[in-house]
Protein backbone atom coordinates (compact mmCIF):
# COMPACT_ATOMS: atom_id res chain seq x y z
CA UNK A 1 0.00 0.00 0.00
CA UNK A 2 3.02 2.79 1.02
CA UNK A 3 4.36 1.66 -2.84
CA UNK A 4 1.00 2.47 -4.32
CA UNK A 5 0.41 5.97 -2.78
CA UNK A 6 4.02 6.91 -2.55
CA UNK A 7 4.12 5.88 -6.24
CA UNK A 8 1.61 7.56 -7.14
CA UNK A 9 3.31 10.78 -5.84
CA UNK A 10 1.10 10.37 -2.35
CA UNK A 11 1.31 11.21 1.22
CA UNK A 12 1.50 8.75 3.94
CA UNK A 13 0.08 9.83 7.33
CA UNK A 14 1.23 8.00 10.63
CA UNK A 15 2.46 7.40 14.15
CA UNK A 16 6.21 8.14 14.99
CA UNK A 17 8.15 8.58 18.47
CA UNK A 18 9.62 12.49 19.10
CA UNK A 19 12.72 13.00 20.49
CA UNK A 20 10.87 12.44 23.97
CA UNK A 21 9.92 8.71 23.13
CA UNK A 22 5.90 10.52 23.20
CA UNK A 23 3.82 9.13 19.84
CA UNK A 24 2.78 11.95 17.61
CA UNK A 25 1.49 11.99 13.71
CA UNK A 26 3.62 13.23 10.60
CA UNK A 27 2.91 13.37 6.99
CA UNK A 28 5.38 12.14 4.62
CA UNK A 29 5.99 11.25 1.38
CA UNK A 30 10.08 10.28 1.81
CA UNK A 31 10.24 6.39 1.93
CA UNK A 32 12.99 6.92 4.33
CA UNK A 33 10.83 8.01 6.79
CA UNK A 34 8.58 4.86 6.53
CA UNK A 35 10.24 2.50 9.48
CA UNK A 36 9.52 4.77 11.88
CA UNK A 37 5.84 4.20 11.62
CA UNK A 38 6.36 0.60 12.75
CA UNK A 39 5.93 -1.26 16.01
CA UNK A 40 2.94 -0.29 18.39
CA UNK A 41 3.38 3.08 20.52
CA UNK A 42 0.79 2.08 23.50
CA UNK A 43 -0.04 5.72 24.16
CA UNK A 44 -2.82 8.03 22.31
CA UNK A 45 -0.86 9.99 19.69
CA UNK A 46 -0.94 13.63 18.94
CA UNK A 47 -2.32 14.88 16.02
CA UNK A 48 -1.41 18.75 16.32
CA UNK A 49 -2.52 20.03 12.97
CA UNK A 50 -2.15 17.10 11.07
CA UNK A 51 -5.94 17.05 10.03
CA UNK A 52 -6.03 20.37 7.99
CA UNK A 53 -2.79 19.13 6.64
CA UNK A 54 -4.42 16.14 5.02
CA UNK A 55 -7.25 18.45 3.62
CA UNK A 56 -5.02 21.09 2.00
CA UNK A 57 -3.33 17.91 0.32
CA UNK A 58 -6.82 16.00 -0.47
CA UNK A 59 -8.39 19.79 -1.95
CA UNK A 60 -4.71 19.39 -3.84
CA UNK A 61 -5.61 16.55 -5.33
CA UNK A 62 -2.78 14.38 -3.53
CA UNK A 63 -3.31 11.24 -2.45
CA UNK A 64 -3.43 10.68 1.32
CA UNK A 65 -3.25 7.16 3.29
CA UNK A 66 -4.22 7.86 6.63
CA UNK A 67 -3.22 5.20 9.66
CA UNK A 68 -4.21 5.55 12.81
CA UNK A 69 -6.67 4.45 16.06
CA UNK A 70 -10.54 3.62 14.82
CA UNK A 71 -11.26 7.05 16.66
CA UNK A 72 -8.63 8.71 14.71
CA UNK A 73 -10.37 7.29 11.79
CA UNK A 74 -13.32 8.66 12.78
CA UNK A 75 -12.00 11.88 13.82
CA UNK A 76 -10.43 12.52 10.81
CA UNK A 77 -13.60 11.72 8.42
CA UNK A 78 -15.67 13.71 10.25
CA UNK A 79 -13.59 16.66 10.03
CA UNK A 80 -13.48 16.71 6.70
CA UNK A 81 -17.17 16.37 6.29
CA UNK A 82 -17.46 14.36 3.44
CA UNK A 83 -15.75 11.48 1.57
CA UNK A 84 -12.94 11.89 -0.76
CA UNK A 85 -11.60 9.49 -3.81
CA UNK A 86 -7.83 10.23 -2.94
CA UNK A 87 -8.40 9.16 1.01
CA UNK A 88 -7.56 5.99 2.17
CA UNK A 89 -7.64 5.26 5.71
CA UNK A 90 -6.18 2.34 7.72
CA UNK A 91 -7.71 1.69 11.07
CA UNK A 92 -5.44 -0.68 13.60
CA UNK A 93 -7.16 -2.79 15.65
CA UNK A 94 -7.02 -1.06 19.18
CA UNK A 95 -7.70 -2.45 22.69
CA UNK A 96 -7.67 0.87 23.90
CA UNK A 97 -4.96 3.39 24.70
CA UNK A 98 -3.52 5.17 27.99
CA UNK A 99 -3.16 8.99 28.54
CA UNK A 100 0.52 9.88 26.73
CA UNK A 101 1.11 11.70 30.67
CA UNK A 102 1.56 8.13 32.36
CA UNK A 103 4.05 7.13 29.24
CA UNK A 104 5.48 10.12 29.78
CA UNK A 105 5.99 9.68 33.72
CA UNK A 106 6.81 5.65 32.71
CA UNK A 107 9.90 6.84 30.79
CA UNK A 108 10.79 9.59 32.67
CA UNK A 109 10.69 7.17 35.97
CA UNK A 110 12.99 4.14 33.53
CA UNK A 111 15.45 7.12 33.01
CA UNK A 112 15.75 8.15 36.72
CA UNK A 113 16.29 4.53 37.58
CA UNK A 114 18.71 3.91 35.27
CA UNK A 115 20.53 6.87 35.36
CA UNK A 116 20.57 7.72 31.88
CA UNK A 117 18.26 9.15 28.64
CA UNK A 118 16.71 6.30 26.60
CA UNK A 119 17.81 5.75 22.99
CA UNK A 120 15.51 2.91 21.94
CA UNK A 121 12.05 1.94 22.96
CA UNK A 122 9.97 -1.13 22.32
CA UNK A 123 6.34 -1.56 23.81
CA UNK A 124 5.56 -4.66 21.72
CA UNK A 125 8.78 -7.27 21.76
CA UNK A 126 8.35 -10.84 20.94
CA UNK A 127 11.30 -12.13 23.67
CA UNK A 128 8.74 -14.18 25.13
CA UNK A 129 6.54 -14.93 21.68
CA UNK A 130 3.29 -13.05 20.47
CA UNK A 131 1.39 -13.94 23.84
CA UNK A 132 3.26 -12.07 26.44
CA UNK A 133 4.62 -8.85 24.89
CA UNK A 134 7.90 -7.12 26.16
CA UNK A 135 8.67 -3.74 26.82
CA UNK A 136 12.50 -2.90 25.84
CA UNK A 137 14.18 0.08 26.60
CA UNK A 138 17.93 0.23 25.82
CA UNK A 139 19.64 3.52 27.29
CA UNK A 140 22.45 5.64 25.96
CA UNK A 141 25.03 4.77 28.71
CA UNK A 142 24.61 1.14 27.30
CA UNK A 143 22.20 -0.29 29.94
CA UNK A 144 19.12 -2.30 28.84
CA UNK A 145 15.73 -3.35 30.30
CA UNK A 146 12.93 -5.77 28.97
CA UNK A 147 9.60 -6.42 31.20
CA UNK A 148 6.90 -8.09 29.87
CA UNK A 149 3.30 -7.24 30.71
CA UNK A 150 3.48 -9.95 33.74
CA UNK A 151 6.17 -7.62 35.52
CA UNK A 152 6.27 -4.20 34.18
CA UNK A 153 4.30 -2.19 35.86
CA UNK A 154 3.35 -0.04 32.66
CA UNK A 155 2.66 -3.08 30.59
CA UNK A 156 0.68 -4.29 33.39
CA UNK A 157 -1.95 -1.44 33.67
CA UNK A 158 -1.82 -1.24 29.95
CA UNK A 159 -3.27 -4.63 29.58
CA UNK A 160 -5.27 -5.34 33.35
CA UNK A 161 -7.30 -2.01 31.41
CA UNK A 162 -6.83 0.30 34.53
CA UNK A 163 -5.31 3.16 32.74
CA UNK A 164 -7.13 3.33 29.71
CA UNK A 165 -8.85 6.22 28.60
CA UNK A 166 -12.68 7.01 29.43
CA UNK A 167 -13.00 7.35 25.80
CA UNK A 168 -12.52 3.56 24.56
CA UNK A 169 -15.10 2.63 26.97
CA UNK A 170 -17.60 4.47 24.61
CA UNK A 171 -15.47 3.49 21.74
CA UNK A 172 -18.27 3.55 18.10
Amino acid sequence: LYRYVLGQGGYICGCVYDNEWMPHHIITNDPGKLPQFRSSKYAQSRLDNIFSEIKKLLVNGKLVCFVGTPCQVSGLKSYLRREYERLITVDLVCRSVPSPLLLKQYLNWQEEKNESKIRYLNCRNKTYGYHNGTLVIEFENGKKYSGSNRVDPFMKAFHSNICSRPSCYKCA
